[in-house]
């Protein structure tokens, strides 16, 4: 059973909280169980419409974006490159919804469950050429929630997979798409246009690749200086692809070897010696997790990803709540890293600027903790020392730029 808090706990903070019983009887009328299929707070409508497709509006804009359409295609490729079998045969979830289940009704989240069942190839046949006219079923359940405050809903989306080389993906697009794409790395967020000229080599043995990776957000907007659109932020799922109407997130694929025994479409040659690898397959029950939400800056998009991804970490302990060490003040700046120093008890801190702007980034230390301030090198090198004034310290993080602090402790 899940329960919820109705609290606001600061970032790089700590908080306590008693759960004890209570004589109050619990009002079973706002949780019983309903037909309903829309979710809806001040930020979004969610509805899940008749064909298995969701759709989530905006209320402050009346934009739609659309999600839930499922595709599986055939994977003669391996563990290196996908490749599209000569003869493909593309499953979706379009009209294959069959159950829409209230999960969670209260004040502060509500969840639907819809249940799905694609009819999908078993595997490959003719050496990898096509995909097999045997099919079996494959249950798809997916979980969507809203929290009251929120405006990101959250997915999850559970899969019974039994079949063999292919790939699962699912659909996310607007009604009039933007020109241009961005993504994540460790750290930097790269912006695209959605159509550009190939800049690959015709030599090359491997077309250009379609997927792109992502850590941890992605997402269509309007140009490559506009960031109106929508972002998908994602728990250790690292490929996307656009397409003409939209985005694609790619949930899995199955394969069955480093290096593929069977002809390429994207490669002329295998990339290495045939090794099975059974396990990259991917049978079995599996789970994935990501959330979708609109933008309209770059802000938006640092923030409420890391809202989502960085979930706080539930402690224990006896006595006082401990005390926060130090708060991170930024628009397009997030915190990459706070560790202890590689030499000494120093605190390093290091930051990440996404932006082609500075951002004047303020950190307030708690009282009497530290004595000084430095800005280092990435290898911890101190370079100069930086002033506390009213133990606030501000630092210009340039554009595009990773900036280290060290923070030495008081004696």
């Amino acid at each position: 059973m899940k329960g919820y808090l109705g609290s606001q706990i600061d970032g790089l903070s700590f908080d306590k909280f008693q759960i004890c019983s209570s004589s109050r009887p619990i009002n079973h009328d706002l949780y019983k169980a309903n037909n309903s299929r829309c979710l809806e707070n001040k930020f979004l409508m969610v509805t899940a419409m008749p064909d298995g497709r969701v759709e989530i509006m905006s209320k402050a804009t009346g934009e739609k974006l659309f999600t839930n359409l499922f595709e599986d295609g055939g994977d003669c490729g391996d563990g290196y490159v996908y490749s599209r079998p000569l003869t493909d045969t593309i499953v979706t979830s379009s009209g294959s919804l069959e159950t829409v289940e209230v999960i969670e009704n209260g004040p502060l989240a509500r969840a639907i469950r819809l249940s799905y069942t694609l009819s999908v190839p078993v595997g490959l046949v003719e050496n990898g050429r096509k995909r097999s006219l045997s099919r079996t079923e494959m249950p798809v359940h997916c979980t969507l929630k809203l929290m009251e405050s929120s405006s990101i809903l959250e997915i999850e989306t559970e899969i019974a997979n039994s079949c063999e080389n292919h790939r699962f993906q699912v659909n996310f697009w607007r009604e009039k798409p933007g020109n241009a794409l961005f993504y994540k790395t460790p750290f930097d967020i790269v912006t695209t246009p959605k159509s550009q000229p190939s800049k690959i080599n015709p030599n090359w043995i491997e077309d250009e690749p379609l997927a792109r990776p992502n850590n941890g957000v992605f997402g269509e907007i309007e140009n490559t200086d506009r960031y109106s659109g929508f972002a998908v932020s994602t728990r250790g799922i690292n490929e996307f692809e656009s397409f003409e109407q939209g985005l694609k997130l790619t949930l899995f694929r199955a394969v069955g070897h480093i290096a593929s025994p069977y002809p390429l479409s994207s490669m002329k040659r295998p990339a290495g010696p045939k090794i099975e690898t059974p396990g990259a397959q991917m049978k079995g029950s599996l789970t994935f997790e990501y959330a979708v939400f609109f933008i309209d800056s770059l802000e938006d998009i640092v923030k409420r990803s890391c809202s989502y991804l960085k979930k706080p970490l539930s402690i224990g302990f006896a006595g006082r709540r401990p005390e926060t060490p130090l708060t991170v003040d930024s628009l397009t700046t997030e915190v990459t890293a706070i560790k202890k120093a590689e030499n000494g008890e120093s605190i390093i801190l290091r930051l990440v600027n996404f932006s082609e702007e500075s951002d004047n980034v303020k950190i307030r230390l708690r009282e009497g903790l530290f004595s000084k301030a430095c800005l280092c090198t990435a290898a911890e090198k101190r370079e100069e020392e930086i002033p506390i004034q009213n133990n606030l310290v501000s630092v210009a993080c340039g554009p595009k730029k990773i900036v280290t602090l060290e923070f030495e402790m008081s004696s």
